[in-house]
């Protein structure tokens, strides 16, 4: 998560500002997907080590997965840049880590 900036993510979800239930019920949906999503990107790739040292199976994966690394990386920095964010952006960031999750 911390190589990939989900806690970047994380923090910005949970500092969106709620005007109400259902917004309120929009960030939190927000903040399960990110989790849920984590859990997809780590799961997968400690199943494809098997065994061994997690590192390095994290490591192995960030190469293997370096172009759709580098464009969530760059999508995060455009988000960064730009004046607000908000519950559009951060879906999608969502989606963004959504895509790699599913590689």
């Amino acid at each position: 998560g911390t190589l990939l900036d989900l806690d970047w993510l994380r923090l910005q979800i949970e500092a969106l500002q709620v005007d109400g239930q259902w917004q309120s019920i929009a960030r939190a949906t927000l903040r399960d997907n990110l989790y849920q999503l984590h859990r997809t990107l780590a799961d997968g790739i400690l199943a494809r080590s098997r065994r061994g040292d997690a590192g390095r199976a994290v490591d192995a994966w960030l190469e293997a997965n370096a172009r759709p690394v580098e464009h969530l990386r760059r999508t995060f920095a455009d988000m960064t840049n730009s004046a607000a964010i908000d519950f559009a952006t951060l879906s999608v960031a969502l989606q963004s880590v959504r895509r790699l999750a599913e590689r």
